[in-house]
């Protein structure tokens, strides 16, 4: 961030000091700062999860007993950070130019200029 790149922290930023913390270090670097919300049924991520497990050609060792835990554990944005927060159903296919639209747009609201960005959907 601070050689003016951009940059996707790809982490589960459940808790609102987590994702403060996140802000500030892009603040700090002179970036803009964009939260993309992943939702899907619990179904689909159970569905997921055991999908994954049956095929064993993914790296991730989240299981269904860390999914539960994020579930329980999540604190949704507040009012405060829904203006920087781009939600997104990834229980369908998600439409990339349209994310990338409203990512580019939420960017623009925090004033900042957001370069070229490739989401990478799981």
């Amino acid at each position: 961030m601070r050689a003016g790149h951009d940059v996707i922290l790809d982490a589960s930023f459940l808790g609102i000091r987590q994702r403060e913390q996140a802000r500030q270090t892009a603040v700090d670097c002179g970036a803009g700062f964009v939260v993309i919300e992943t939702k899907a049924s619990d179904q689909t991520l159970r569905d997921r999860i055991q999908q994954r497990d049956r095929l064993g050609d993914d790296a991730s060792e989240a299981g269904m007993a860390v999914l539960d835990y994020q579930q329980q554990s999540v604190e949704p944005p507040r009012v405060s950070e829904r203006q920087l927060t781009v939600s997104v159903c990834t229980s369908d296919e998600v439409d990339l130019p349209s994310l990338l639209q409203r990512i580019r747009h939420v960017a623009a609201i925090d004033n900042r200029r957001m370069r070229t960005v490739v989401p990478m959907i799981a």
